[in-house]
């Protein structure tokens, strides 16, 4: 098993055991040294007998069982490995190294309150403790406490800047990314479009597809807000944002050509749904389309647009559908009207309420014209229907 913190456990060890073997003399020190030389070569069970023999000539020697627990750690044996952190911690209470890799195997059994303790006990101790920062910050990430997580790999990389050789700008860039999800999922695209920009910032060798992804998505959900509360600008900026992010996102063509519609730029609105509607044939913009045709008098366009949108979406726009495609029978409107009313046909609550809305308007004296103009402006009603 390949274990992420490797590079920096080796090194805390052998520098660990270095010190001791010149402050105590131990007799098990050639026995150490030649542990070492094995864990380095990741030989962990050559390593391990090596430590054993240390142990039998003094079993009152820390680094013996702080070498031992690492070549444990990296075999997988988390719980034997805190055994021997254990006893070296018992041995010498001010042993930073034994702090700092029990810290990495209760981080790997997802003991994050315990892993946590042991990394800042290793801050307190280590006189160099850049990677126990690191580590603590790994902690914190895992455990969701994203502000945590970035100040401590901030403050190691202020200690020891060449830590990002060992990839803790990625694992910081991802700490940024992963706070940016947090604050997406709570609906707050300020946040989350701040901290998706700050991971590329910091790491442009980061997955960016994925990253990008992620931004573009909350790009294109702030411009929908916007949309919704009738910030047409806000809206159409942060659509291009997000297609800028991804290219590919076809809901982002969708929503801003919606913005394009009520900013009356109609040839830019019909470009970006055409476009969403490439790159997703399933897209809800054939519905959006459509309503552009008819307001233009293209009632076949809008017709045959409608129709997709109906067979798509199994419902959604089929009220729209029927109205075009029987626009001289208002009778057989308001009466499939009721019908889709009575029988909850529309699988979207806003269809329901659009067509309540139209049904307040049955008594009236329509024509033609009226009845375009009225389902128009109905649909600009259920403002939201242009943004989801």
């Amino acid at each position: 098993m390949k274990y992420k913190g490797e590079i920096g456990l080796i090194v805390c060890t052998i520098v660990a055991t270095m010190i001791f073997m010149v402050s105590c003399a131990s007799p098990a020190a050639v026995y150490i040294s030649n542990g070492d030389k094995y864990l380095q070569q990741k030989q962990w069970d050559n390593a391990i007998a090596e430590y054993n023999s240390g142990i039998s000539r003094d079993s009152k020697f820390a680094p013996a069982y702080n070498g031992r627990g690492s070549a444990l750690l990296y075999k997988g044996q988390y719980d034997n490995s805190i055994i021997d952190f254990n006893k070296a911690i018992e041995l010498d209470p001010k042993f930073a190294a034994a702090y700092n890799q029990r810290g990495d195997a209760y981080k790997i059994k997802g003991n994050y309150e315990n892993a946590i303790a042991d990394f800042t006990k290793a801050i307190e101790l280590d006189e160099k403790p850049a990677k126990a920062y690191s580590n603590r910050g790994e902690a914190y990430s895992a455990a969701g406490e994203y502000d945590k997580a970035i100040a401590d790999f901030t403050k190691a990389i202020d200690l020891d800047p060449t830590l990002a050789a060992e990839g803790i700008n990625t694992k910081l860039a991802t700490v940024y990314s992963n706070r940016g999800e947090g604050f997406a999922i709570k609906d707050d695209y300020e946040n989350a479009i701040a901290n998706y920009t700050k991971a590329i910032e910091i790491d442009p060798k980061l997955d960016l597809a994925e990253v990008k992804s992620k931004l573009a998505k909350a790009y294109l959900a702030r411009g929908a807000a916007n949309g919704i509360k009738g910030d047409l600008d806000k809206a159409i900026a942060d659509c291009t944002s997000a297609i800028d992010a991804d290219p590919n996102l076809a809901q982002a063509y969708q929503t801003r050509g919606a913005a394009y519609t009520f900013n009356n730029e109609i040839d830019k609105a019909i470009t970006d749904l055409k476009k969403a509607i490439d790159l997703d044939p399933q897209s809800r913009a054939h519905v959006n389309l459509g309503f552009i045709y008819i307001s233009r008098g293209e009632w076949d366009k809008g017709i045959n647009e409608a129709r997709t949108g109906q067979t798509n979406y199994n419902g959604r726009g089929i009220f729209l559908a029927f109205l075009m495609a029987n626009r001289y029978s208002l009778d057989d409107y308001f009466r499939y009207a009721k019908e889709i009313q009575a029988n909850k046909l529309s699988i979207n609550p806003m269809e329901n309420d659009k067509i309540d809305w139209f049904l307040t308007h049955q008594n009236m004296p329509l024509t033609e014209a009226d009845i375009l103009r009225l389902f128009v402006a109905g649909v600009m009603q259920s403002w939201e229907f242009w943004w989801k």
